[in-house]
């Protein structure tokens, strides 16, 4: 039968339940050390660059900025700004991007009037409308066609003369 311990203390409680560490332990690495940066390209928001983070053999996709939350991500961008990883090119959109950014825009426009455009009709519909209800859905109709014609400019996605939306009365 063996003698059980009777712990004295706090301590002696705490050091019966803590495993044993080795004596030789190493400490764990900091899986945001990296080792290398490329490709640094300026965004609007930041300096986009590959990163090959000690921890993991490949090299990530990472957004550096200068209000990153994360000590590691400001230090990125303060090197690049520095030039610590080589020159920092400006972006530059590619066409489908240009038309992409534009179509875009287009698209949330015309929901935006069509929305307008059903409210005001709908009270033409049931003969309820008055004629500044009338005058504010022809308005937008017009409005709509031209956010239609706008890909037909001769410079479009690059330079573009929006039609100003008509303001609506407020009900």
């Amino acid at each position: 039968m063996t003698k059980q311990k009777n712990p004295s203390s706090l301590t002696d409680i705490a050091s019966d339940l803590t495993p044993p560490v080795a004596s030789a332990s190493v400490a764990p690495a900091d899986r945001f050390s990296y080792a290398d940066v490329r490709n640094p390209v300026r965004q609007a928001n930041g300096i986009l660059c590959e990163v090959k983070f000690d921890a993991n053999p490949d090299y990530w996709l990472f957004l550096a900025a200068p209000y990153d939350p994360e000590t590691h991500g400001r230090a990125i961008y303060a090197e690049c700004v520095a030039g610590h990883w080589g020159d920092v090119s400006d972006y530059f959109p590619t066409e489908a991007e240009f038309f992409n950014a534009a179509t875009e825009r287009i698209e949330r426009a015309l929901h935006h009037a069509s929305s307008a455009i059903t409210k005001y009709q709908d009270r033409i519909d049931i003969d309820d409308a008055s004629a500044t209800d009338i005058a504010c859905a022809r308005a937008w109709k017009i409005y709509r066609v031209d956010l239609h014609r706008l890909p037909r400019q001769n410079h479009f996605p690059h330079r573009i003369t929006w039609p100003i939306a008509p303001d609506a009365p407020a009900d």
